[in-house]
């Protein structure tokens, strides 16, 4: 096949002004790879989350009972915030700050008066072994590591959110950490994200846990490509995680299942709801995005991607976020299965009230998209 000298010279231009995505390198792009209106929406994203982190170094975001989110929070947003801008200050403040704060049982938690848990012990891991990782000594990252696999579960190999308390006779349970609470099983999403930062600190010492965690992710799959999960007011999150986990097992099929399954409710051609039924929301489209993008897609899904990522540039709030709907679920610890449960009181859904938490997960697609592009003219020219 011919190339012209044009094509080859956009896929040079592309090759020789990307950055490598290895810890510590910057990630920000070049406007001769990408249209100007995405460079700016990257920006004023990345500007956005920077100009709300509190001196301390740290972010905060969902209001419940408990408090506001801070450890969690914190994580989630530096871990998406550094494949934008791996370069922002906010990211070694946010390091410094997550690292000095371990709580005193090991690991990390919602905030820093709720015991440690594992979705967000699993997201400061991840944090560090993509971001940190050429600051730290290998011992702190095998420390973080070891104490995420104390949340794993021995009985089916999944991760729990919180390590139940045993209960001492005469007295009265723990409200929401007793044994067979629904907050201290396995859940899906958990154990996707907790499968996703131990393989990025080592595939190979933690292959066997990896396994485990990939059969317990492919039996959850519904036959028609989605993943319920027990935290969220949708079928999206948990979709993407344990779509992104099982592509980097070599899983091919399950998350091309995913894949057909978010083609198949798409409704406009653009956008995505919760998969349950909602109106298009920027977290929800986000993340399916970030689905379709795992696998090389042909041409439908290709424009679809393009389309959704105009849907979202379109939808950037002046301030550089974007708008929030209710998306965290608070179930009662009684019930194991809340997308199943009739009980009112199993689907209160919370919204991140300062949009943080969403406008990280859109800049996370922003910046997945970018290499997207790339991987797609490389590809057009073999």
């Amino acid at each position: 096949m011919v190339i012209s000298s044009n094509k080859r010279l956009k896929a040079l231009r592309l090759k020789s002004t990307i950055q490598s995505k290895e810890p510590g390198r910057s990630l920000i792009m070049s406007e001769t790879i990408m249209d100007l209106p995405l460079c700016n929406v990257i920006e004023r994203a990345c500007l956005f989350l920077e100009k709300r982190q509190w001196p301390g170094g740290f972010w905060i975001d969902f209001e419940l009972v408990v408090g506001m989110s801070s450890q969690w929070v914190t994580a989630y947003i530096s871990h998406c915030l550094a494949q934008a801008n791996a370069n922002s200050s906010a990211l070694t403040r946010a390091n410094k700050w997550l690292l000095h704060t371990q709580l005193e049982e090991g690991g990390w938690g919602y905030n820093r008066d709720l015991p440690p848990d594992g979705d967000s012990t699993a997201n400061v891991v991840l944090f560090l072994a993509e971001y940190s990782r050429t600051n730290l000594s290998e011992e702190v990252l095998d420390h973080a590591a070891e104490t995420l696999l104390t949340f794993r579960s021995n009985n089916d190999g999944g991760f729990i959110t919180y390590r139940p308390v045993p209960h001492i006779p005469g007295e009265e349970k723990h409200k929401f950490r007793f044994e067979g609470s629904g907050w201290c099983i396995s859940h899906l999403s958990v154990t996707a994200l907790a499968a996703v930062a131990l393989h990025k600190v080592n595939p190979v010492k933690f292959g066997h846990v990896l396994k485990e965690a990939a059969v317990f992710i492919q039996q959850r799959q519904d036959p028609a490509g989605f993943w319920d999960d027990h935290w969220w007011l949708d079928r999206i999150y948990g979709t993407y995680w344990s779509s992104h986990f099982l592509n980097s097992m070599g899983d091919r099929i399950s998350p091309q299942r995913a894949i057909d399954w978010l083609v198949s409710i798409n409704q406009d051609g653009r956008a995505w709801g919760n998969g349950l039924g909602s109106q298009p929301s920027p977290f929800h489209t986000a993340l399916a995005l970030s689905t379709l993008m795992l696998l090389d897609s042909p041409p439908r899904v290709h424009q679809l991607i393009d389309n959704g990522i105009a849907w979202l540039i379109e939808n950037q709030r002046a301030d550089g976020g974007w708008t929030s709907v209710p998306i965290l679920l608070t179930p009662i610890p009684d019930i194991h299965e809340p997308w199943r449960s009739t009980d009112a009181s199993a689907h209160q859904a919370v919204a991140d009230q300062y949009s943080l938490f969403t406008s990280a997960t859109v800049l996370s697609a922003l910046a997945n998209y970018r290499y997207f592009k790339v991987r797609h003219v490389e590809n057009s020219i073999r």
